[in-house]
């Protein structure tokens, strides 16, 4: 019976260590999920500010719809005029949801794919798109921010 419990013992202690050890190690997958959370709730906001600290110098933005490629400084002058277009209230968005997330994990590199259903109003006329979308996110100095963009519209 002792030999049992010092048998329950050691397994107990093994477990505990490996936990202990599971939740030191961070969870990258989880960082980018986050940081690709943050991005969605800053285009709906259309907050550059928090936009800008989210891209690398070099982004690249791949649109599918028009096989336009903008640098980060393109990208975040469309924002800016996307930005005024809310303000004024041309442009109202209804519903944006960025679903079916998959993140691929390769060091400070991660390539994440998933969908974006959303819904406007443009001039009061309603809009409603569904996209899949590939992102390449990189983490520099402990912060993910996001690469490369592309996108394809969906049926």
């Amino acid at each position: 019976m002792a030999r049992n419990v010092l048998k329950l013992f050691i397994v107990s202690v093994a477990l505990i260590a490996s936990v202990l050890a599971i939740a030191e190690t961070p969870d990258k997958s989880g960082e980018v999920r986050a940081a690709v959370t943050a991005f969605g709730l800053a285009f709906v906001e259309a907050d550059i500010s928090k936009l800008k600290s989210l891209l690398t110098e070099d982004y690249l933005h791949v649109n599918g719809g028009s096989g336009k490629v903008l640098g980060r400084d393109d990208w975040l002058k469309w924002m800016e005029s996307r930005r005024v277009e809310i303000e004024k209230g041309i442009l109202i968005i209804e519903d944006y949801r960025i679903e079916d997330v998959e993140i691929s994990l390769d060091g400070n590199a991660a390539l994440v794919v998933g969908r974006v259903v959303s819904s406007v109003k443009r001039d009061g006329v309603p809009k409603s798109s569904q996209i899949r979308f590939s992102n390449t996110w990189l983490c520099r100095d402990g912060v993910w921010r996001r690469a490369s963009f592309h996108d394809s519209p969906m049926p």
